[in-house]
């Protein structure tokens, strides 16, 4: 990285699945902030937290959620989307990669409604019961 610019980005099919890229991202963006002060806008995005795929084995297009921090694994929800409609991934995730410390929560429907199934570490493939059906989500 040269003065907070990302110069060795992976091919998008591999960016996801470099967690050292991953890891170089997140310090870069929390440089960032910092620099910035305690009220800039970079503090609202500090941290990526999960990153949803289309397909399985980590491939297609994929939805990457930041947060002002990472999750403190406490029991209560850190973050949280409503309805992946809003960001054109509803009915779409195949696989997801955590970070930040961070477990995933799927929900069927939207609004935290239906099925639900919860992950804890980067799952290649999130299972027939919740392929291609997540609407929301919460992290913890």
């Amino acid at each position: 990285m040269t003065g907070s610019r990302v110069t060795d980005v992976p091919t998008q099919a591999k960016a996801g699945k470099d967690k050292q890229f991953i890891n170089k991202l997140n310090a870069s963006i929390k440089s960032s902030a910092a620099k910035k002060g305690s009220f800039g806008a970079a503090n609202q995005a500090n941290y990526i937290r999960v990153i949803l795929f289309e397909d399985a084995n980590y491939g297609g297009s994929s939805y990457i959620n930041y947060g002002p921090g990472g999750c403190r694994d406490d029991g209560f929800w850190n973050g949280h989307h409503d309805n992946l409609s809003q960001v054109n991934f509803n009915d779409r995730t195949s696989s997801l990669k955590t970070a930040s410390n961070c477990y995933v929560e799927l929900f069927s429907a939207a609004y935290f409604q239906g099925a639900r199934q919860f992950y804890t570490a980067d799952t290649s493939y999130v299972g027939n019961a919740m392929n291609d059906q997540a609407s929301s989500f919460g992290l913890t």
